[in-house]
């Protein structure tokens, strides 16, 4: 729903676009949004291919004003059928030459074999992007859910060069989106965006740059200096990284103060390397007990050993089971979580709302996450309702809940 000036197409069985349909109406993105249902004839007569082209060109030719891209989201059946995905594409495209068509997927069965959805989705986004005379000035951050804070060092870099930072969620028009394909450097914050970085960097030039959300000082300051490198010549020191690093320490202080004993739960879903979070709040006398996630990404490794050895006593829970749907903690509001599951498994309205980081980069990461901790102790959030709202911009008289 990033692509500006584009229309999705959902092609699967009816039981899956239940869940679509859904999202898209919470969203009230219904007007973005169209569906090609898949019937059981379509399995065994052949026809799955013509029903993609014929179904996208149907919903192309109803749709006034006409989108720029349609984004064709095929799923797990069409990867089940074997069809000629080139076949279609290049069908769809000739019988609608003024439409770019986006390749989408869908396709969970393919987890343990290539990409993920989610990163194939991240590569995609960009897949449209077509080689430009590139800029020397320009760099471009992607494959983030939400754009980057103001108050980010990453930006206060950037403000004091003769650089400009272009973000998808900057564009509204397909020629703002591919003034993207115009940087020099493509710079990747989350490890699923990586994939993304890697593509663009390939097709169409550029330099890709993974510089992953930290959560500790050195690492922060290491990933600036590699910014500092792009945008200067010089090797002075743009930044007063001592500074930044003091205001963290007094802003965890405070939050140490308003929290208390009061136990900790992080999860996976506040941020991509939550055992970083884990090991800066322990080391500062917060009284973390549980961390809930399936697994860890390569970037955890130091942490996770860290933890392992000097707090063994640290509980790392896993959600993707059935059963967790039935864990709650009896004792309502006994916890501060840092997360929505966290926030539901332990039954508490103190939590912080972020997902995914929220657009938080840097030091000033640190300091978004002290200050939302200190919110949340003194507010009590009305969790059962947020936690169950499944898409962004869910507005109250749409589904009867307001996301905060």
């Amino acid at each position: 729903m990033l692509m500006p000036e584009a229309h999705e197409v959902f092609v699967c069985g009816a039981s899956c676009l239940r869940g679509v349909v859904l999202t898209a109406a919470e969203m009230n993105a219904i007007d973005r949004f169209s569906t090609v249902c898949i019937r059981e004839e379509n399995l065994f007569d052949g026809s799955l291919e013509d029903l993609i082209v014929d179904g996208v060109s149907d919903v192309l030719a109803k749709l006034n004003p006409k989108p720029k891209v349609i984004q064709v989201y095929t799923n797990c059946i069409h990867h089940f059928a074997g069809i000629d995905f080139d076949n279609v594409y290049d069908r769809l495209e000739e019988r609608n030459p003024d439409t770019m068509f986006m390749r989408c997927y869908m396709n969970p069965i393919m987890r343990k074999s290539g990409l993920a959805p989610d990163p194939l989705m991240r590569k995609q986004l960009y897949s449209l992007l077509k080689k430009d005379v590139k800029d020397e000035k320009l760099i471009a951050l992607i494959g983030n859910d939400y754009r980057l804070d103001e108050n980010s060092e990453l930006r206060e870099l950037i403000g004091k060069s003769d650089y400009r930072l272009i973000e998808i969620h900057d564009t509204k028009t397909v020629l703002e989106y591919q003034e993207m394909a115009k940087a020099s450097h493509y710079i990747t914050t989350y490890l699923p965006a990586v994939p993304a970085g890697k593509s663009i960097e390939a097709r169409i030039g550029g330099t890709h740059h993974h510089l992953p959300i930290s959560y500790d000082y050195d690492e922060i300051k290491a990933e600036l200096k590699e910014i500092e490198k792009i945008i200067f010549s010089d090797e002075v020191d743009h930044l007063d990284y001592e500074a930044k690093r003091h205001e963290c320490e007094e802003l965890l202080l405070k939050a140490r103060e308003a929290v208390g004993d009061m136990p900790i739960a992080i999860d996976y879903t506040v941020a991509p390397r939550p055992l970083s979070i884990a090991k800066l709040l322990l080391d500062r006398g917060f009284k973390v007990e549980r961390v809930y996630a399936d697994s860890f990404t390569k970037e955890e490794e130091g942490a996770f050993r860290y933890l392992k050895e000097k707090y063994p006593n640290l509980e790392i829970i896993a959600v993707s089971r059935y059963e967790m749907r039935y864990v709650k903690e009896e004792n309502a509001d006994g916890f501060l979580a840092l997360g929505q599951k966290a926030a539901f498994f332990c039954n508490t309205r103190h939590f912080v709302n972020e997902v995914l980081g929220s657009g938080h980069y840097g030091y000033e990461a640190i300091r978004a996450l002290a200050q939302d901790m200190i919110t949340a102790i003194n507010t009590l959030s009305d969790m059962q309702n947020i936690v169950t709202v499944k898409g962004w911009g869910c507005e109250e008289e749409v589904c009867g809940r307001q996301q905060v």
